[in-house]
């Protein structure tokens, strides 16, 4: 029997990937400024780190930030704004990137990538979930547990548990 296009009886591996999960140019481009060079990062997760260290550095500008009326806050503070939007698009992107990645067809790439693709989704996310605590909730919600790494921390992964400012 031929399956006809979109039949469900056929595995998800064999069918037509819908367009939204096809890796496209710019998330192929977040891969490789992840994967630039071996102890080095690409220009966009150079800013990511120096933004979040920004950000980390910075914190105590955003307390009582909010009882300043849109366009009378500091220049300080819509700084800070930027920046943590900058790690909050990277840190969507690249969630998105590893979602695209679990539909590859080429599975043999994507178990070598797995394991460093978590670590840095975790470290993403504990990064991006810190920057919201000091400017969405002021930091009066308690942050529950840090992320933590299976392996050696290397690569952008490191460099970000580093940055983490809770060990």
């Amino acid at each position: 029997r031929v399956p006809s296009p979109g039949d469900s009886s056929v595995p998800t591996s064999r069918r037509s990937r819908k367009k939204e999960e096809e890796l496209t140019e710019d998330d192929f481009d977040l891969l490789f400024q992840i994967f630039w060079l071996p102890h080095s990062h690409g220009p966009k997760m150079k800013k990511l780190l120096k933004d979040f260290k920004y950000c980390k550095d910075n914190a105590t500008t955003m307390i009582g930030w909010k009882k300043f009326k849109p366009g009378d806050q500091p220049d300080l503070i819509d700084e800070w704004i930027d920046r943590a939007s900058y790690v909050n698009k990277i840190c969507k992107h690249f969630y998105s990137v590893c979602d695209k990645l679990g539909h590859a067809t080429n599975r043999d790439m994507l178990y070598d990538l797995s394991g460093y693709l978590n670590n840095v989704r975790v470290m993403l996310n504990g990064c991006n979930a810190y920057l919201k605590w000091i400017g969405i909730h002021e930091c009066k919600k308690p942050i529950r547990g840090g992320p933590t790494l299976a392996g050696l921390p290397g690569g952008l992964a490191g460099d970000l548990l580093r940055l983490y400012p809770i060990q």
